[in-house]
């Protein structure tokens, strides 16, 4: 608890940790043995006197990943994947919930089933140019725009396994409690995450409608239906809500591992730092690793929604150069501000997850590191400094989509050469095809968004 005392006692250290040694050892002064608690009984006493414990049930009630607060300025978006038809949820308390009359589940049912009967009249739907010429349009032409479809109609894989994985929402719960509970004066808005929910509620409402308009008006004219819009547009809004739920998670995490990090800091600057706080830190870090590597509560979600962004941008970008190459520059450049925004949603989630985990490893290694150097810390303490240095170092942080592949900025790079060369094998098979008419593959894929 922030009291006056505590304010008093916890005096700020300077501006930064790294490349100031010199000045803390002149002015870190070495306290007397006496003045240090060493008895186990005193530590606890004096621990529970600086940071009482706070009951964390009221934040956890309004907190549907059970993070007692740690979560809870995500409660737009959970909000609008409700409305939206993503994850049947209650609110009293604010809970992942399939009870049919005590959450949203009916609303998202029939979301559902309309957008199950749109993909139905997409799959049958045989475009206008195909009606006219019959069997003039070559077989690689048809088989290719059958890949197009159902890739993209894969993109409704993804509702199942969410609402499948949706269960494991509050599987962290314990450790997330454990450290709000312990650390509760760190608890501070996240604003990032709360306007990054509040942009997702635009595009939900405005943008998302508005790009499958631009795209079924555009780029497909007349081969395409107006029923083809719900499948289109639910696609489009889970693609989003879940990199937003990505983004927003780690995002949460990185800050609390950054005040986190500030309070240890400040309290290894006073000269009577027990080694019982070091203890604590290095308890709650190793509880932060662990739920840092484990919030990744939907990793098949998460997979399937990397493959969907990875196939749509390479037949993006695959459109966006037949139509540069045959001289329609204004479709290309719609076709190429799609493909970016797609590829733009695998950045985010990427960058996310890389600060989340810098903050946890880095944020943590480089002041005890500059800690271990000390020579006016008294003995015991230094030795738990030692020991905690040891532990961060050993223990990286691996954030991985269950198993299969390890997620960071890297990532990106891998993506993308992938992309190119799925781009150059798609290229090298139409060039093979002399009969293959470039408009007639144009507009089969048309029906196509993101």
């Amino acid at each position: 608890m922030d009291t006056p005392r505590c304010r008093s006692a916890l005096t700020p250290p300077p501006a930064t940790v790294m490349g100031r040694s010199s000045r803390l050892a002149r002015k870190q002064r070495v306290a007397p043995a006496a003045s240090i608690p060493m008895d186990p009984a005193l530590d606890d006493a004096w621990a529970k006197k600086m940071y009482p414990a706070e009951d964390t049930t009221a934040h956890a009630d309004r907190d549907v990943f059970g993070g007692h607060g740690m979560f809870e300025d995500m409660q737009p978006l959970i909000f609008i994947m409700a409305l939206s038809g993503m994850i049947p949820v209650s609110f009293r308390p604010l809970r992942v919930s399939f009870h049919p009359l005590r959450s949203t589940l009916v609303l998202c049912v029939l979301y559902s089933a309309l957008s199950l009967w749109s993909a139905s009249r997409l799959l049958l739907w045989r475009p206008e140019s195909e009606r006219a010429e019959g069997d003039a349009l070559a077989l690689e032409t048809r088989s290719f725009s059958s890949l197009v479809n159902s890739v993209h109609l894969g993109g409704l894989s993804m509702l199942p396994l969410l609402w499948w994985e949706a269960r494991y929402a509050r599987r962290n719960e314990a450790l997330a409690a454990g450290l709000m509970a312990q650390f509760s004066h760190l608890r501070r808005r996240c604003w990032v995450a709360r306007a990054a929910c509040y942009v997702m509620a635009a595009v939900s409402l405005v943008v998302s409608p508005l790009a499958v308009a631009v795209w079924m008006t555009v780029v497909s004219g007349k081969n395409t239906h107006w029923s083809h819009m719900f499948v289109n547009h639910h696609v489009v809004n889970m693609e989003v809500c879940v990199t937003c739920l990505i983004f927003c998670l780690f995002h949460c995490v990185k800050n609390f591992a950054e005040d986190l990090s500030t309070a240890m800091v400040k309290e290894l600057y006073l000269p009577y730092a027990p080694p019982c706080r070091v203890v604590a830190f290095r308890r709650a870090w190793l509880s932060l690793r662990d739920l840092t590597q484990g919030l990744l509560f939907m990793p098949l979600t998460t997979i399937a929604l990397m493959l969907f962004v990875l196939l749509m941008f390479t037949l993006n970008a695959y459109m966006c150069l037949g139509n540069l190459l045959d001289g329609h520059v204004g479709l290309a450049s719609v076709i190429f501000v799609i493909g970016t925004s797609i590829m733009l949603q695998l950045l985010i989630i990427c960058d996310a997850v890389q600060r989340a985990r810098d903050a946890v490893s880095k944020g943590f290694l480089q002041p005890l590191e500059l800690f271990c150097t000390l020579t006016s810390i008294h003995e015991t303490t230094s030795d738990e400094i030692h020991n905690f240095r040891e532990i961060v170092a050993s223990s990286p942080v691996i954030v991985s989509a269950a198993g299969f592949w390890e997620i960071d900025r890297r990532s990106i790079s891998s993506i993308l050469a992938a992309s190119v060369g799925y781009l150059i094998v798609i290229i090298q098979f139409r060039s093979d095809s002399p009969e293959c008419p470039t408009n007639g593959f144009r507009n089969d894929t048309a029906t196509t968004v993101n």
